[in-house]
């Protein structure tokens, strides 16, 4: 079976009478008087359970005192839901235990109650907290199934205890390992050996250390011992226990049967029977070695095999059973070292078994038909009367109100004095009710950004009932929606703007809530540019439109402004684009800044040269200084006639400085000062005719200083036809 996790439940306080005549106790021995009040309280936390099958509680502690009877049970849970406590009290001369878990299989999640009819049991190491307790030393590791009575010291005792009786009339088997440690009489100082004990007691009860094993100081007991000490002498009175038989001394550790009288003194039982006598072991404990070891109880035959290691013991134990004056028996495995020392472990495998004289109470959800909280299991003696708990007031804070009790397999139940008389048989009883309490929902306001995906939203829905809450949202933002399988509003808001959501959650019994809450969508972030990269082109030529793309998260239309462009270029903010033609040389920064509908701003920057024109690209470099004077008188009568071709490639740099003085007669009185610097790249070709009749008579005088820098390189073919050519030079 499969645990169910626990939740507190509300403090009741019960009387119980019992016609009984055997008592029960949590003391670890088995001195008690029946006088003494018994008192039980238990802590124990509980959620509905939506599972189809019942499943019990965790019990981790049991705590008892021989002084006042008192037992004290603490039940882990992982829920996180209602929390209550319960308290019982009973002035009965006899001790009830109650259980916070759910020990029949037979029970299904459904509004009918199922009959009790056999509660039988599995413990392994994953539930073993469950059913069974460790008190002294003792210590358990779930993940190995490994409960460590006593590690390798003195004065140690440690044991493990069930939590319900087993009932003799079935058969029940515990399969598993023992380590016995690496010492045992004769090899080193080893003591004292495992017992475990059938008990007609108490629950939780254990026999003594030392010579007892365990196993003595329980009234009318019986088990079976893993004995590494010989106690070849008689044990004072205290201890509870007579010498161990002659023919398992000489060293060695063995194993026997045991049994106890009424006082609790223990005996080892021999026999000519090697079937059942008591026997030296075949596997002595060496280096914490485990050995297989197996209990198999027969509840028809009432036989019981016992092996460790390969070896057998095998008895019929009816008399035993006979003589404990009853069928339904505690079970405890107990380990001591005394003034001797050893590790002495039980790891666990299975331990299947069927309770007796309980019985089960549910508490059931009339609209689902699941537990509202965890059964409860009831265990006693036979005949025993016990007061039931139907934890209305507790249920009644959570949001319930009690409405009917199922009794139809509780043949004992008395619903005034709410008592039961507990029988060999199972008993159920079930107690119903409604739920009136409406569910809620947890979720805050929430600002989220326009064109995102959002984290999904939440909506944290509690209820106290067992069955699923339906939520019904509505005045979601566009582009969001309500997951009913994740519980969450997922999705991308599509527009700027806040809204008011509501949300309607029903529970399976129709109780209705409202919740609302806003979702404010908004933008703050700034668009995104399309990187535009550094451009030129050539002065006076047309440049390629250049595209600004600009995308924002919101959807809405983004505002671009240009400024830093070159001169002869635009911005058209209607199609987004820079074009013209630029009419100066040189380099600008251009700086875009694009603004979207709540003022967010995005600023791109790109360069923007501007070069020369490669159809007359020159470089040139030249100082000049000049002036001239001349007088002049010329006549000239020439004809010619020229016809030239040429193509050239230059490259020049030059500088010159010049003076000149000159007077004319061609009207023409000049001074110049003139610096210049040039580059070009130059490629010419032409072809030209000329015809020139002149006449002239010229004298000049000039003065000139010229300097002048010039690299050049000059491809040229001409060809030049002159009929008539007469100059006057004076000068040149």
């Amino acid at each position: 079976m499969t645990p169910v996790s626990s939740e507190k439940s509300e403090s009741v306080t019960s009387t119980t009478n019992s016609t009984s005549n055997q008592q029960e106790k949590l003391t670890s021995t088995s001195e008690s008087t029946s006088s003494k009040n018994t008192t039980s309280s238990s802590d124990t936390k509980s959620v509905a359970s939506t599972s189809s099958t019942e499943q019990p509680i965790n019990t981790s502690t049991n705590q008892s005192t021989a002084s006042n009877n008192t037992s004290q049970s603490t039940t882990p849970s992982s829920a996180n839901l209602n929390k209550t406590s319960t308290t019982s009290t009973s002035t009965a001369p006899v001790k009830i235990r109650t259980f916070s878990r759910l020990a029949m299989s037979t029970f299904a999640s459904a509004a009918t109650t199922t009959a009790l009819t056999a509660n039988t049991i599995t413990v392994n190491k994953d539930n073993l907290k469950q059913y069974m307790t460790t008190s002294g030393n003792a210590t358990y590791d779930q993940s190995t199934g490994v409960v460590t009575l006593t590690q390798d010291t003195t004065s140690q005792k440690g044991a493990i205890t069930l939590g319900t009786r087993i009932d003799s009339n079935k058969s029940f088997h515990f399969s598993g390992k023992v380590n016995l440690g690496n010492k045992y009489e004769g090899h080193g100082n080893g003591g004292d050996g495992i017992g475990f004990a059938f008990s007609p007691g108490v629950l939780g009860e254990t026999g003594l250390n030392g010579a007892a094993v365990g196993i003595g100081g329980l009234s009318n007991a019986f088990g079976f011992k893993l004995d590494t000490y010989h106690n070849t002498s008689t044990p004072n009175a205290s201890a509870k226990a007579k010498a161990d038989p002659s023919s398992v001394a000489g060293g060695g550790a063995f194993g026997a049967f045991v049994t106890t009288d009424s006082t609790g003194v223990a005996s080892t039982y021999t026999s000519s029977s090697t079937a059942d006598n008591a026997a030296k072991l075949n596997v002595q404990p060496t280096n914490n070695t485990f050995q297989d070891f197996d209990i198999n109880y027969n509840g028809d035959t009432k036989v019981m095999t016992v092996k460790y290691a390969g070896q057998t013991w095998t008895r019929n134990i009816s008399d035993w059973i006979a003589k404990s004056g009853t069928t339904n028996f505690s079970l405890s495995m107990t380990a001591s070292t005394g003034g001797a020392t050893n590790l002495q472990q039980v790891q666990f495998g299975t331990f299947e078994y069927t309770e007796s004289a309980v019985t089960q109470v549910r508490y059931v959800d009339v609209t689902t038909g699941k537990d509202i909280i965890p059964p409860k299991t009831y265990s006693g003696n036979v005949d025993q009367v016990v007061t039931i708990d139907n934890q209305q007031s507790a249920l009644t804070a959570k949001g319930y109100n009690y409405t009917s009790v199922d009794s139809s397999y509780a043949s004992t139940y008395n619903d005034t004095n709410k008592t039961v008389k507990m029988t060999n048989a199972g008993q159920s009883v079930t107690y119903y009710f409604t739920d009136v309490k409406a569910p809620t929902v947890t979720v805050g306001n929430q600002t989220i950004e326009v064109g995102k995906t959002m984290n999904p939203i939440v909506l944290t829905t509690t209820d106290n009932g067992t069955g699923t809450v339906t939520n019904t949202v509505t005045g979601l933002p566009s582009g969001l929606s309500y997951d009913s399988a994740t519980n969450s509003i997922i999705g991308t808001p599509t527009k700027i703007g806040q809204s008011t959501v509501t949300v309607v959650s029903t529970d399976q019994a129709n109780n209705k809530s409202t919740t609302t809450f806003r979702i404010n969508v908004v933008d703050t972030t700034a668009p995104t540019v399309t990187p535009i990269g550094d451009q030129s082109s050539e002065v006076f030529s047309p440049i390629s439109p250049i595209k600004i793309a600009t995308q924002d998260n919101s959807g809405n239309a983004v505002t671009n402004t240009v400024t830093g462009l070159p001169s002869g270029l635009t911005f058209d903010s209607t199609n987004n684009t820079i074009s013209g033609t630029p009419t100066n040389i040189g380099t600008s920064t251009i700086t875009i800044v694009s603004t979207d509908a709540s003022g967010n701003k995005t600023t791109t920057t790109f360069k923007y040269e501007v070069t020369r024109n490669s159809m007359s690209d020159s470089v040139s470099t030249s100082g000049s200084t000049q002036q001239s004077q001349s007088v002049s008188t010329s006549k000239a009568d020439s004809q010619s006639a020229s016809t030239s071709t040429s193509g050239s490639i230059m490259t020049s740099t030059s500088a010159s400085t010049s003076k000149s003085t000159s007077v004319s007669l061609s009207d023409s009185v000049s001074a110049s000062k003139s610096l210049s610097t040039s580059e070009s790249n130059s490629v010419s070709s032409s072809t030209s005719t000329s015809l020139v009749n002149s006449q002239s008579v010229s004298s000049s005088m000039s003065g000139s200083v010229s300097k002048s820098t010039s690299l050049s390189d000059s491809i040229s073919n001409s060809s030049s036809t002159e009929k008539i050519r007469k100059s006057i030079n004076k000068y040149i």
